[in-house]
């Protein structure tokens, strides 16, 4: 075998290798759209909060609140519902309604936010007022970065993924 066709062989190998790649993330985006992950819901939360404090709507803030104890409450989030709607193969399964310890940690992290917020930004507004604007902005910078410090502490607490 020559050098040529050693160099073909091999060129043949990484393009044909390189077509099943783009093959492989266009099926991938053609296939599955967009995912919703609990990171995307804590940008789309961040952004909620702030834009209900900027623009001062009570009713709103207790709906968001309402939502977050429902979702931790049953365990039936938002990120896991529309992986179920959109038929994604990444969703995890939605569990039965029950109240099973040690709590998830996605689970106890919308309790604390919904009970945080319930206090600073309903009950002691005139107190606390810049603690809901600082759990906007760091809720919307954990949805960008994908580190959120309330999760880490739930998990070293020894609350389970």
């Amino acid at each position: 075998m020559g050098m040529r066709a050693v160099n073909r062989h091999l060129l043949g190998g990484i393009v044909a290798k390189m077509g099943r790649q783009r093959r492989g993330v266009a099926e991938y985006k053609k296939d599955e759209g967009v995912c919703m992950t609990d990171r995307n819901y804590r940008l789309m939360l961040g952004l909620a909060i702030l834009l209900i404090l900027y623009f001062d709507l009570t009713r709103a803030m207790y709906g968001l609140i309402g939502l977050l104890f429902v979702e931790g409450i049953t365990n039936w989030r938002i990120p896991m519902l529309v992986g179920k709607l959109t038929r994604q193969s990444d969703a995890p399964p939605i569990e039965p309604f029950d109240f099973k310890w040690p709590l998830n940690e996605e689970r106890a992290w919308r309790l604390v936010v919904a009970v945080l917020l319930l206090l600073t930004a309903v009950l002691f507004n005139e107190i606390a007022w810049f603690l809901p604007w600082f759990m906007g902005f760091a809720i919307l910078g954990a949805g960008v970065s994908g580190v959120c410090p309330v999760l880490l502490g739930l998990r070293f607490a020894g609350c389970r993924r």
